[in-house]
């Protein structure tokens, strides 16, 4: 019975023990009264006419002469530290995953980049975050790029459908 007794004990007292190793978890965070106004400058956007000539040599080249602005106004934006992340969503094409994919012609797909021009965005992913701290007003602006996405070209009337969604964090 002593026996039973002194090994209850001891168990008891482990489990006691390991409950002492508990830490603390910090949480931060920030409420606003509304989030920012969403809006694109131009709901339709109109892509310069290009030749085959000028899409490039091969495959995965980009039209440089045909680059087009794209800008996403955020406005009445609350004045607390965060960030805004925007994720474009639409087709992507079969042949070239990271571009969204185009009707009506063959051979070609849309590219987005980052403001500078040079940072590739992937269709239905994430553009790099953005500072909005204390900002009521922010335009965040990207680039579209034809890019070719096969050897067979077929011209015709390009569209198509782009969505995006902003995040805040």
């Amino acid at each position: 019975m002593k026996k039973t007794l002194l090994v209850t004990s001891l168990l008891a007292a482990s489990v006691f023990a390991s409950a002492a190793n508990a830490g603390d978890i910090n949480i931060t965070g920030a409420i606003a009264q509304a989030a920012c106004v969403t809006t694109a400058t131009a709901p339709d956007i109109k892509m310069p006419l290009i030749t085959h000539a000028k899409l490039g040599t091969g495959v995965g080249d980009f039209a440089t002469d045909a680059v087009t602005d794209l800008t996403i106004k955020l406005t009445g934006c609350p004045a607390i530290k965060q960030t805004a992340t925007v994720t474009f969503n639409g087709a992507a094409d079969k042949n070239t995953p990271t571009a969204l994919a185009l009707t009506g012609v063959t051979g070609v797909a849309l590219a987005l980049f980052e403001e500078n021009g040079t940072d590739l965005i992937s269709i239905n992913g994430d553009a790099k975050p953005q500072n909005m701290t204390g900002t009521p007003t922010k335009e965040l602006k990207y680039k579209l790029k034809y890019v070719t996405t096969k050897d067979v070209f077929k011209e015709g009337n390009a569209t198509a459908v782009l969505n995006f969604d902003v995040k805040y964090n």
